[in-house]
C-alpha cells in the first residue's frame, strides 16, 4: 500500500515536473544527495515515524522534487526553449543562499518536511482503514501508463524515475 502511495504522488507530481523540464536537467550536486551514496547507504534510517524508517530512496525524492521547484521559483528553464544551462543550475546550487542558508540546506530541509508530512498521512489513512479502491487501482495504472508513454517509453520512464529518487516498485 505504500509503495502505491508513494506511486500516485510520484506520478502527479512527476508529471507537473516533467511538463517543463527535461529528464537529467536539475540533479542534485554530487554532494548534496541526503546521506551518502553507497548501496549501504539505502538501508539507512534517515528518519523515523512511529517505527516507520523514511530512507534515503524515499526522502531523495523529495529533495528532487524540492530542486526541481526552487530552480522554477527561481526563473530557470532547461531543456528545448529553456533560458538556463546546466551552468547556470550548477552556480545556483553553489552561490544562492535563502535568509542566510544555502539553498541545497534550505531544499534538504522542504524534502525531510515533505517527506514527514507524506508519510503522516499515509499512516493517518492506514490507520484508519483508508485503502485504494480498485478503481483507483485502475486510474493509477492508467496514469503510469499515460507516463511511460510521455516519457517515450518504459524504460525513459523507470530512467526518470531513478533520477527522482524513485522506482515503479
Amino acid at each position: 500500500m505504500k509503495h502505491i502511495f508513494i506511486a500516485v504522488t510520484t506520478l502527479l507530481l512527476g508529471v507537473a515536473v516533467t511538463a517543463a523540464d527535461t529528464p537529467g536537467s536539475t540533479p542534485p550536486a554530487p554532494d548534496n544527495n541526503p546521506g551518502g551514496n553507497t548501496d549501504a547507504d539505502k538501508n539507512l534510517s534517515y528518519i523515523k515515524i512511529n517505527g516507520n524508517n523514511l530512507d534515503k530512496e524515499y526522502i531523495g525524492y523529495f529533495f528532487y522534487v524540492a530542486q526541481v521547484n526552487m530552480i522554477r521559483e527561481a526563473g530557470m528553464v532547461l531543456g528545448d526553449g529553456g533560458n538556463s544551462t546546466q551552468t547556470d543550475v550548477d552556480e545556483f546550487w553553489k552561490t544562492t543562499e535563502i535568509e542566510g542558508r544555502k539553498a541545497v540546506e534550505v531544499a534538504r530541509d522542504l524534502a525531510a518536511d515533505n517527506a514527514v508530512i507524506q508519510t503522516v498521512q499515509y499512516l493517518k489513512a492506514k490507520s484508519e482503514g483508508i485503502e485504494i479502491t480498485s478503481q483507483e487501482q485502475k486510474t493509477i495504472e492508467l496514469q503510469i501508463s499515460n507516463a511511460q508513454e510521455s516519457s517515450g517509453g518504459e524504460d525513459a520512464f523507470k530512467n526518470r524515475l531513478s533520477q527522482m529518487g524513485c522506482s515503479i516498485d
